[in-house]
């Protein structure tokens, strides 16, 4: 968040946020599902705590509040003890922060232990590595993504996309780099044909591109290019798009 806001001059994010995120997340969980009791399971650093920022922040817009919360170290897998602490509150749901490998080992010992509540977690998780890690005990678990579905070959974007990058390759992380490619190209080809840094930064900070049914927008104010969410369900091996 700190490179998000304040809005910095030479800094632009393509994806939308965390907060945007964890928005997404508490509004599916609690309207679409009428969760109310939601804990979360994070990684003790900067990175947890901009997730709970955003989960607290859309949390008490419902008039709602993190019900439990346990914390495990960075890139540490000794997640037992924390997963065992929050099976004691009994969330409906847990909003996990950290890495695929860590998220892999807290589902499969919730499971191990006979806890019911479902995990969700953001987009930094790494999709198809934690589809690979977690095998049959990631069915269920919820991950919201910043790019369309890889799969979904409606979309233009998605038709480039698949025609350019060799299908071993396909997948959610590809996909965010090949959009963020083309941001930069289209950002560098309005820069001129001596562009500066200057001139890129202008350029980037007028652009207005629609990448196949994939609209970014920067302006001057607000360095954010998107802010669309989609939220995903990791069933047999797969991460569904949930409508």
């Amino acid at each position: 968040e700190f490179l998000r806001m304040p809005v910095r001059k030479w800094v632009f994010n393509v994806r939308a946020s965390y907060y945007d995120e964890t928005e997404e997340i508490v509004e599916r969980l609690t309207k679409d599902l009428g969760i109310r009791k939601i804990a979360i399971l994070m990684q003790d650093d900067s990175f947890g705590e901009t997730v709970k920022g955003g989960l607290a922040g859309a949390l008490y817009g419902r008039g709602l509040h993190i019900q439990a919360e346990a914390r495990i170290k960075r890139n540490s897998l000794d997640v037992a003890a924390a997963v065992q602490s929050l099976k004691q509150a009994e969330p409906q749901a847990i909003v996990f922060v950290g890495t695929y490998l860590q998220l892999a080992a807290a589902v499969k010992h919730a499971r191990a232990i006979g806890l019911k509540s479902r995990f969700v977690t953001v987009s930094f998780i790494g999709t198809d590595n934690f589809i690979a890690q977690a095998g049959a005990d990631g069915d269920g678990v919820y991950i919201t993504q910043v790019m369309p579905s890889p799969d979904n070959t409606e979309l233009p974007l998605i038709q480039h996309y698949r025609a350019d990058i060799a299908s071993q390759d396909v997948g959610y992380t590809s996909l965010e780099g090949y959009v963020d490619a083309w941001v930069f190209s289209e950002a560098l080809r309005k820069a001129g044909a001596e562009p500066t840094r200057e001139s890129l930064v202008e350029a980037l900070q007028t652009l207005h591109v629609d990448l196949g049914g994939f609209p970014v927008a920067f302006s001057q104010g607000n360095h954010q290019g998107s802010k669309a969410v989609f939220l995903t369900r990791v069933q047999d091996g797969r991460a569904i798009p949930e409508k």
